[in-house]
């Protein structure tokens, strides 16, 4: 019996934007679904319009998965995460050793089809920039939404 889908399940209990007051809650389920809308479209933006050769699939799927490790760690807020390199780095060793912690969870013959979403892949970079950029994107249309 596997625990991966019941942990994966936690991620609508798991409220982003700690510090600040929100019209309107939203968590990581919601999130990752919206950044990966987002990393979708730009994966086709930059193969259209840029010469870019990369999968939408592959960007849309990397951005489910961006966020899981908050299932086991809730989502601290950017500015604590960022403080100095020292916090910066060890925050990026928890999230490793939560990411890895779920991945455990997932049963063995399916774990090559998930290893690429929680555990880094070089071949992947081209994609996790899509995601990043397109997390940021979703944080800045949070903020023009609080503000409207």
């Amino acid at each position: 019996m596997s625990h991966f889908f019941a942990w994966m399940a936690r991620m609508k209990f798991i409220r982003r934007w700690g510090l600040m007051h929100s019209t309107y809650p939203e968590n990581i389920q919601e999130h990752s679904l919206r950044v990966a809308q987002i990393a979708h479209a730009l994966a086709i933006i930059r193969n259209s319009l840029f010469g870019g050769d990369v999968s939408p699939e592959r960007a849309a799927t990397l951005a489910l998965y961006h966020d899981t490790s908050e299932v086991l760690t809730g989502d601290l807020p950017a500015p604590v995460k960022t403080f100095n390199p020292e916090i910066q780095r060890a925050y990026h060793a928890i999230e490793a050793a939560s990411k890895e912690t779920l991945f455990a969870f997932i049963p063995d013959p399916l774990k090559p089809g998930y290893a690429p979403f929680f555990r880094p892949d070089p071949c992947d970079h081209a994609h996790r920039v899509l995601v990043r950029a397109a997390d940021k994107l979703c944080a800045y249309l949070k903020c023009l939404e609080e503000t409207a």
